[in-house]
């Protein structure tokens, strides 16, 4: 009996430390707010077109920069275009932005955000 309870105890210590180091391995994705301090376009690097947020985040994101897809690898072209056009209008406006970011998607380094609102 002493080298059941012994042994289920040390299985969910176990089960427990594999649970805890593989769920820091996982992406994280967030809401990312804050006014558009700069606009990016290339034709070859960054998704196409980047932007760069005046934001903190918990993200693994370097630099505050952001692509907007508009490539198209990871949501079609169509919608990154209108991403990015939400960007240029907010930079225009000098409102703040928010950005639906996923440090999992990357171009060169770069996170992907995948969505965009502002309001007043």
């Amino acid at each position: 009996m002493k080298m059941n309870i012994g042994k289920k105890y040390l299985q969910s210590v176990i089960l427990t430390c594999l649970l805890i180091s593989s769920s820091g391995a996982s992406a994280a994705a967030e809401w990312v707010s804050g006014k558009v301090l700069y606009l990016y376009t290339d034709s070859s690097l960054f998704g196409g077109c980047m932007v760069h947020i005046e934001s903190e985040t918990s993200l693994s994101c370097p630099q505050r920069w952001f692509s907007m897809g508009c490539a198209g690898d990871f949501l079609s072209k169509q919608e990154a275009s209108k991403n990015y056009d939400m960007a240029q209008m907010a930079f225009a406006m000098d409102i703040p932005v928010n950005v639906w970011v996923n440090d999992s998607l990357k171009y060169n380094g770069y996170c992907v955000g995948t969505g965009i609102y502002f309001g007043r």
